[in-house]
């Protein structure tokens, strides 16, 4: 009696991990980086240089031990892990200072159409503010989800890592890297100062002084210790609340909190955020065509790989 085959999953060697989808990733890193180098000369401006090789000591040391665990001591999960961190920190570097250069090209802000994007809607965004402002135990809940990007990302490429979706960890820096990249014509041609600085509402915030100091071309060194996220429209932290839903998807106990924390990043988007509403409709665009275009042509070419079953007897 024949014996039936059974698919037995098996991970990828090492090696056939580090290769995928990399050499594309950190393709478009170099660019990004080419341009700033550029940009920042042709701009007349200077970057502290401390900060800078401190984080490309720290992504280069991400690297090797990468290569370490491809070639020396084959570990597909470790390798993988140390990649996809070093993909995760690279992106934000190259990408801030391209917001920045952006923001100094010094084009047509777009705050009141964006203000009467919001009114057309029946929506206030002062009467919101102040709403939260008078609920003290509300507006710091929201302040904590806000600010949890960072470490949720870092946290959850871990948790992917650990539990063996190896696909889904490269994902993730690809969902934030595609996204980041699509809000680069905005940042160009609609430049927004946002909220807080139209409505002359908490004009303190560091974010706000930094972009009307690029706007204005009072700003010439560039220094990663103080970089802030200026980009209003589209919303990265509203686009980042679907992505960190979306990459959570189907773990279980993980899932549930990644929806409830980044829903309240949603809500807090405005208030916190000091964005329009309109900037958090941008955002979620934003989000839906990221997701696309990863399931399209990046998860389409990790998952086979990654989790290619392999036939037994």
């Amino acid at each position: 009696m024949k014996k039936k085959s059974k698919v037995v999953k098996q991970n990828p060697p090492a090696k056939e991990i580090l290769v995928l989808n990399t050499r594309i990733f950190w393709t478009i890193i170099a660019g990004l980086t080419v341009v700033d180098i550029a940009g920042v000369g042709f701009a007349g401006m200077s970057v502290v240089p401390g900060p800078l090789w401190d984080m490309c000591w720290r992504i280069g040391a991400l690297l090797l031990l990468s290569l370490f665990y491809t070639h020396y001591r084959p570990d597909a999960r470790i390798a993988t892990l140390m990649q996809a961190v070093a993909m995760f920190a690279a992106t934000a570097t190259p990408v801030s200072i391209f917001y920045y250069l952006a923001t100094a090209w010094h084009q047509p802000l777009i705050d009141a159409h964006l203000a009467a994007a919001d009114q057309s809607l029946g929506l206030d965004w002062v009467a919101t503010y102040k709403w939260l402002n008078a609920i003290p135990p509300l507006q710091k809940t929201l302040s904590l989800a806000y600010y949890s990007l960072l470490p949720q990302s870092i946290v959850l490429i871990f948790i992917l890592n650990f539990i063996g979706k190896m696909d889904r960890s490269w994902e993730l820096p690809w969902l934030l890297l595609i996204s980041s990249v699509l809000i680069i014509p905005f940042s160009l041609f609609w430049p927004a100062a946002g909220a807080f600085a139209y409505y002359h509402v908490n004009e303190s915030e560091a974010y706000v002084q930094i972009f009307m100091s690029l706007y204005n071309g009072t700003l010439k060194t560039l220094d990663f210790q103080t970089m802030q996220g200026i980009v209003q429209f589209p919303s990265f932290h509203a686009a980042s609340a679907i992505l960190m839903i979306y990459a959570a998807r189907g773990i279980r106990y993980v899932f549930p909190l990644y929806l409830l924390l980044n829903i309240l990043m949603l809500l807090a988007t405005p208030p916190i955020g000091g964005h329009y509403f309109a900037d958090v409709w941008g955002g979620l665009a934003l989000a839906f065509v990221t997701i696309m275009i990863t399931r399209n042509y990046c998860s389409a070419l990790l998952a086979p790989r990654l989790s290619s079953p392999e036939k037994a007897a």
